[in-house]
């Protein structure tokens, strides 16, 4: 009963239809945001990714590569079964053919095919592992730096998280100011229902409640319906003691025609008895009844008389 008591309240209404618009604003917001930064990060890492490969690159085109030997190059080569989070190698192309490409500086822990993949960026995977690698090659060395996407995935989320937060106290905090606006707004109007709510009002103490409101506080779209709703009980009213009055006429109108009626019966009875019984003769009954009509006509006379006079 109270649940559906609270969907019938415009009051309630207008706090869920806000809240629910807010929360699918800040939802797409955040959807938006999501992509955006994705994106953004994606882009960001990626230059990383290649400015860190052309550092690299500068780097070991100062060094002379011609003094490398086999000891040195097997000391690159020693197994590491850890895979870190990032990854370089160093290949040079040598160019006699049963040579080939020759790996003369790599990362501990790289991905055994890193120098295989196309010139540029690129998204591959090692296994359940996926990289995003950029290949740089200048005459005959190339330069591959990688890292996981892991690493860019939990970047992701933490900077989400740091958002997030803010961003649900901020819903937070709009939902709770939008239901304090509308309570103090509506602080008036729950007042005029609780007091009209009364089992034991009066159609008089509620036509005085509402013809003496102070309308400053009513909002203007209701106060017509105020002054209507003050005019319909005012009128009812009225109707209600007009109704009162007609019966009570009504009733003493009634006990008029049974007073003029018992008295019509009551005096020929008792003339009658009278010359019955042998106390007076008919004349004596005859000539008290004309008195007694004299007088009357005399007393209505001078009553109306006064009546008329008063009334002007």
């Amino acid at each position: 009963m109270r649940m559906l008591l609270l969907k019938r309240s415009l009051k309630w209404r207008l706090v869920m239809s806000l809240s629910i618009v807010f929360i699918l604003l800040w939802s797409g917001v955040f959807v938006w945001l999501y992509i955006d930064l994705k994106q953004r990060l994606q882009d960001t890492l990626d230059q990383r990714l290649s400015a860190s490969t052309h550092m690299v690159m500068r780097l070991i085109q100062q060094l002379p590569l011609h003094h490398l030997d086999e000891n040195m190059l097997q000391k690159l080569h020693q197994p590491d079964e850890q895979e870190h989070l990032i990854a370089c190698e160093v290949s040079l192309f040598s160019s006699d053919i049963s040579l080939g490409q020759q790996v003369i500086a790599k990362t501990r822990g790289a991905p055994e095919n890193l120098s295989q993949h196309k010139i540029g960026l690129s998204t591959w995977h090692n296994g359940t592992v996926e990289w995003r690698s950029y290949v740089l090659r200048k005459g005959d060395l190339q330069v591959v730096a990688a890292e996981r996407m892991f690493l860019r995935d939990s970047l992701l989320q933490q900077i989400l998280q740091s958002v997030l937060v803010p961003l649900l106290l901020s819903l937070f905090l709009c939902i709770t100011l939008i239901i304090l606006i509308i309570r103090k707004e509506f602080r008036s109007l729950d007042q005029i229902s609780q007091h009209l709510s009364q089992n034991n009002l009066s159609y008089a103490q509620a036509t005085h409640y509402l013809t003496h409101l102070d309308h400053q506080y009513i909002p203007l779209e209701v106060q017509p319906f105020v002054d209507n709703a003050s005019l319909l009980v005012h009128q009812l009213h009225q109707s209600l003691e007009n109704e009162k009055e007609e019966a009570k006429n009504i009733k003493n109108k009634y006990l008029k025609y049974i007073l003029c009626t018992t008295l019509g019966i009551l005096i020929p009875l008792i003339a009658i008895s009278r010359v019955y019984l042998g106390v007076h003769y008919a004349s004596d009954i005859i000539a008290g009844f004309l008195l007694s009509i004299s007088y009357l006509v005399c007393y209505i006379t001078i009553y109306n008389s006064i009546k008329i006079g008063e009334s002007k």
